[in-house]
């Protein structure tokens, strides 16, 4: 059997993966959008009940707009995690969050998407623009292994360690990449995903 072909680079890391530095803060639209999903399903009640009480002004007091501390996401994600939801919910809660967020963040690529022509390869071309608009540190590379068929991976991101975590972000993927694409699959690559990383195949037809 021939060797497979390289992957090529569509967004490179600026650093290798391993010296990543770490995200340090984060915008808290990204945070609201979170818990409206939670209060949707009525689990604000459970969530602030796992949540450390010293984050509950954080979050119960956050607004729009503004950014936070690492640590706030990663007690959010937390708590969010010792829910223990079905995976199918998280991964559509992560939808919902990015549907939440769309209008500002990713305005401008919904408007080139439905001007028609736009691929999937649209978005993740600007997926390391569009992280660092939620994200400060941390960083997102993205590789093409084929016409239809790409790879993400996030690196620098403590958030990362929480099964709830890397589930939501399939949902987010799936929902970003629904905007150019009616049928796409979202698939976690098991030994890109650790403590401060994640990884990902995005694949559509």
């Amino acid at each position: 059997m021939g060797e497979k072909a390289p992957l090529e680079t569509v967004v490179a890391f600026a650093v290798p993966r391993d010296q990543m530095p770490m995200a340090s803060s984060f915008r808290s639209t990204w945070l609201g959008s979170s818990i409206r999903s939670l209060r949707k399903r009525e689990l604000l009640g459970a969530y602030f009940k796992v949540l450390p009480t010293e984050f509950h002004d954080a979050i119960r007091l956050s607004v729009a707009g503004v950014w936070l501390p690492i640590v706030v996401a990663e007690a959010h994600y937390a708590a969010c995690d010792a829910l223990k939801l079905p995976a199918r919910e998280v991964f559509e809660i992560g939808r919902e969050a990015t549907d939440h967020v769309n209008a500002s963040l990713l305005a401008v690529a919904v408007k080139v998407a439905k001007a028609g022509g736009a691929t999937p390869w649209t978005f993740l071309a600007q997926h390391q623009r569009i992280w660092e608009r939620v994200w400060i540190g941390g960083a997102a590379a993205v590789y093409k292994a084929g016409p239809k068929d790409g790879i993400v991976e996030i690196a620098g991101w403590s958030c990362a360690r929480y099964a709830y975590t890397r589930i939501a972000f399939r949902g987010v993927l799936s929902r970003l990449s629904e905007f150019f694409s009616t049928t796409v699959y979202v698939s976690e690559i098991p030994k890109l995903c650790d403590a401060t990383g994640l990884g990902y195949r995005v694949a559509w037809a």
